[in-house]
């Protein structure tokens, strides 16, 4: 699930100011991020909308900024100016969009956490060991129950019936545990 911010959440997340975030709106490069909430007919944004959005167009003003530095140098600083500063800061965009996507990843999965969606793999290790000791223990106890109802049948119906029977009421008291 996505997670939905207002204005000033959205600003404090991104270490923008809300002038900035305004401005980015005004200019329409946060369109196709924009929620508005049916209740509270707020504008929102969805943070996994905002960072695409942003990455693209981000990317794309500085290019167009870069592009119009390079026109004043001559060519051979150009080449180097080019290479080491575009990668550069491409390499900090790439860096500080993977460092917010694992950081919401995290307070997803805290979220989800604490709303009782997730639990520990040592939880689950425990919980499945405890279930299969259960069912070996039932299982196990069964012929101590049946020997001697079957030793004194003779018959192989009656013998089928009564293991299964027994069988369907150890998996019913299993499943009510």
């Amino acid at each position: 699930m996505t997670e939905l911010l207002n204005q000033n959440q959205l600003a404090k997340r991104l270490n923008l100011t809300k002038g900035r975030i305004s401005q980015l709106k005004s200019e329409g490069r946060l369109n196709s991020a924009q929620v508005t909430d049916p209740i509270t007919k707020r504008v929102l944004f969805s943070l996994e909308k905002v960072l695409v959005a942003l990455s693209i167009s981000e990317n794309s003003i500085k290019q167009n900024e870069n592009e119009a530095l390079l026109e004043d140098l001559d060519d051979e600083d150009q080449e180097e100016h080019d290479d080491d500063n575009l990668d550069e800061r491409a390499a900090y965009d790439r860096s500080r969009a993977k460092k917010m996507r694992y950081t919401a990843e995290l307070e997803r999965l805290e979220y989800e956490k604490l709303k009782g969606n997730l639990i520990s793999n040592e939880q689950v290790e425990k919980e499945a060991f405890e279930c299969a000791r259960r069912v070996r223990e039932a299982l196990t106890n069964m012929p101590d129950r049946l020997s001697s109802e079957l030793a004194a049948t003779s018959s192989e119906i009656e013998v089928h019936k009564i293991l299964t029977n027994e069988i369907n009421q150890v998996l019913e008291e299993l499943s009510k545990q």
